[in-house]
């Protein structure tokens, strides 16, 4: 595992990355020490049409969500139902997500992908992004975000780390997104003790 010798804000590594419309523009980085921690998001609207906000299900016919992954979508859901600021935007309460299996498989196939070829990024190693990635599974998309962590051990300390990030946050609170979807792994000798994927879309 990297040492890291640079140290602002705490104990957090946050990069955060916004996509619209295939546009990338970098956003605020966070760095910090302990065991090397990382965060980075994207986002794209295919549309400006808003999605209802839907009841939260653990499961679809085609796939139950681990007991971790609910964990996660559960403090997701936490966070979404109270108002907050991101950075300099501010967000009403949002509606809790569904579990998705398409968008989970989406997120299992990039955190793959980051384990198995030791990286952290946005671009896969095929060079494709999130778009992409969801379009693969057969998810029809009107709106997507997709949130990266890395180094995290526990659920909550990742979700503490994407919401003290303005563009983590944003994708988070977006109320256009209905839908959710995660994967994390943990694996030795890489760059980070973890990798975790949050994808959140709307279908057509």
């Amino acid at each position: 595992m990297k040492t890291i010798t640079k140290i602002t804000l705490g104990s957090l590594v946050s990069a955060s990355v916004m996509l619209s419309a295939g546009c990338s523009t970098p956003g605020d980085e966070v760095i910090g020490n302990l065991t090397q921690q990382q965060v980075e998001s994207a986002s794209g609207v295919e549309t400006d049409a808003s999605g209802q906000s839907q009841t939260v299900s653990k499961a679809t016919p085609e796939c139950t969500p681990t007991e971790a992954q609910l964990r996660m979508m559960k403090l997701v859901n936490e966070a979404r139902a109270v108002a907050r600021s991101c950075g300099d935007e501010d967000f009403e309460a949002a509606g809790p997500l569904t579990w998705n299996c398409k968008l989970e498989q989406a997120a299992l196939n990039h955190t793959v992908d980051m384990t198995t070829h030791n990286f952290f990024s946005h671009e896969g190693s095929d060079g494709l992004h999130a778009d992409s990635r969801i379009d693969a599974v057969g998810y029809n998309w009107r709106v997507y975000g997709e949130n990266l962590a890395a180094g995290y051990t526990f659920e909550e300390d990742a979700m503490e780390g994407l919401l003290n990030s303005p563009g983590h946050c944003k994708n988070i609170m977006n109320s256009k997104v209905t839908e959710f979807g995660s994967a994390r792994i943990f694996k030795k000798d890489l760059d980070y003790i973890s990798y975790w994927t949050h994808v959140y879309a709307t279908p057509f």
